[in-house]
């Protein structure tokens, strides 16, 4: 752990659980979940559904003697971001650097933290696998539907940040989404379209079960998708809010596969090249040579809070470059009906 700018004690980023792997939280809840698995069997015909939320890998990293030196720090790159500067960025990214202590820990030190954090993913994996074996064990993969995803990313000292904050990049909004279902997805298929596993899988579901997915959700079954077949409609950028961690700090987003636009009510807003800076380093929301983009993701994401009625957009109507044509200063979209 590091120092606080105030001189107290920082957070607590890991150490070491003297514990068995047994006595994991991870470890237990994979047990909880085939203990009920096995209740599964009593009425084969009968089909079920579990959910099973890991808290791992998420700080802090307390990992048993058989994981935490299961990764050699010095081979480990650090992320190009980690030498990000904070110029023309919202200053709460700044702030948060110096919550999470970023400047106590040396290059050596961060190599080890992320050596931590990837320990910590194989500890899940290999509790995931444990499910997976019990499944296939006991006949039952032909027939079950798996699904793999997270509620979020995680900063392991990127744009010197830790943990999740007012900060939208990538790093905690790209998550990962994996599915194995036998008969309909092939082996390593990678879908390349934009899908929201937290607002998707809800409509998945409904879809595998023959329910109708209702009109006011704003998922969309990701079945076609998997199957290789995308619909000439599905959306081709993707939206995201945040409303605040340890303290209110409203931000919204859009992102396609090229550009991402954040507005900061508070702050600067951010405007970044995907294709150009993976990394997010360089904010362009100033740059003439991004004017049509911006323009463009503005209005797209105007109209979209507009159309979900988020109140949101108020700031947008007084404070952004909004076209007249699409302009609503009333209080919802939902205030006619």
């Amino acid at each position: 752990r590091g120092t606080f700018p105030n001189g107290q004690p920082g957070n607590i980023i890991g150490g070491v659980y003297e514990g068995p792997v047994e006595g994991t939280y991870a470890c237990f809840l994979a047990e909880r979940a085939i203990e009920k698995m096995k209740s599964f069997l009593n009425n084969p015909a009968q089909p079920f559904f579990l959910a099973l939320h890991f808290f791992a890998p998420h700080l802090p990293y307390f990992l048993p003697e058989s994981h935490i030196n299961l990764y050699n720090p010095q081979d480990i790159p650090l992320p190009k971001s980690m030498n990000e500067t904070f110029e023309n960025k919202p200053i709460v990214q700044r702030h948060y650097a110096a919550h999470w202590c970023f400047d106590c820990f040396s290059k050596e030190d961060w190599q080890k933290i992320i050596s931590m954090y990837w320990a910590d993913v194989t500890l899940v994996d290999e509790q995931i696998g444990r499910v997976l074996r019990f499944l296939d064990d006991n006949g039952l993969t032909e027939h079950t539907a798996v699904f793999f995803t997270a509620d979020h990313g995680a900063f392991v000292g990127s744009h010197k940040l830790s943990d999740k904050g007012p900060a939208m990049y990538d790093d905690i909004y790209r998550i990962p989404f994996i599915t194995r279902f036998p008969g309909l997805v092939q082996p390593q298929f990678i879908c390349s379209e934009f899908v929201s596993p937290l607002i998707d899988l809800t409509a998945t579901f409904l879809d595998l079960c023959d329910i109708p997915v209702p009109s006011h959700f704003d998922g969309r079954s990701i079945i076609p998708l998997l199957k290789g077949d995308i619909p000439t409609d599905w959306r081709k950028e993707i939206y995201a809010e945040f409303h605040g961690h340890h303290f209110p700090f409203p931000q919204r987003m859009i992102r396609s596969k090229t550009h991402k636009l954040i507005i900061n009510p508070a702050d600067i807003d951010e405007l970044y090249d995907l294709v150009n800076d993976p990394d997010e380093m360089v904010n362009q929301i100033d740059n003439d040579a991004y004017k049509r983009v911006k323009l463009s993701l503005t209005e797209k994401l105007y109209h979209h809070l507009q159309k979900t009625g988020d109140n949101f957009y108020h700031w947008m109507t007084s404070m952004h470059n909004v076209s007249a044509s699409a302009q609503n200063t009333e209080s919802s979209s939902f205030a006619k009906k």
